[in-house]
């Protein structure tokens, strides 16, 4: 089951660097949850870089996939280059995408992403 995300009242966390962040908590066992990155603030640009964070919980994994398409319900996901992580792992996702979709597998979890 995916879980659609409302991202205009997330939580925002500015690094000393200066980037924008947007932390989204991860529920073991609830299934992946939709991040569509169009619904982002205007500053942010689909064609520029972001940068992915994976934070399992103490002993879990988290999946990270993400997609192209702007069409969700019918899109087809790929794997991120790291694959299933059981630490802090973040990763520059240097095409465009429209979303991203993670899901934490055996203990809450979150994701991170930075432009």
């Amino acid at each position: 089951m995916k879980m659609l995300l409302a991202l205009l009242l997330a939580a925002v966390m500015v690094p000393a660097w200066g980037a924008n962040c947007h932390s989204y908590p991860l529920t073991a066992g609830s299934g992946f949850t939709v991040v569509p990155i169009s619904s982002f603030p205007t500053v942010w640009h689909v064609w520029s870089p972001i940068t992915v964070t994976a934070i399992p919980g103490s002993g879990g994994t988290v999946v990270v996939n993400y997609t192209t398409s702007p069409n969700i319900p019918t899109a087809i996901w790929g794997a991120w280059p790291n694959g299933t992580v059981s630490a802090y792992t973040s990763n520059s996702v240097m095409s465009p995408i429209a979303a991203l979709e993670a899901e934490a597998v055996t203990a809450n979890g979150s994701v991170e992403i930075c432009q």
